[in-house]
């Protein structure tokens, strides 16, 4: 099951889908399209978003962003559509 059935799914049993980012503080690498402007909508600390969970945020409004520490782990958490190119164009952060 991909991300967005499991979204569609979760909203049938009135949950919100969570996206899974980074906190700013803890990611070694940078993105040229990262947006730095998201908190966790759990701790508030801030995170990062590469270009594919920014596109996620824009067509799914019932989207929360939790950091790395917060969001759950169970099972693991799957790539947003277009997440699995986006290291390859990243640079290590000084």
């Amino acid at each position: 099951m991909n991300w967005w059935e499991r979204h569609k799914e979760k909203r049938k049993k009135k949950e919100t889908a969570v996206l899974a980012a980074m906190r700013v503080a803890e990611f070694s690498y940078a993105h040229p399209n990262a947006d730095y402007t998201h908190v966790c909508a759990r701790c508030g600390h801030e995170v990062v978003l590469y270009p594919s969970g920014q596109k996620v945020m824009r067509e799914h409004t019932s989207v929360i962003v939790l950091c790395n520490r917060c969001a759950p782990h169970s099972g693991g958490w799957p790539l947003a559509p277009g997440a699995a190119q986006e290291p390859l164009q990243s640079t290590r952060r000084r």
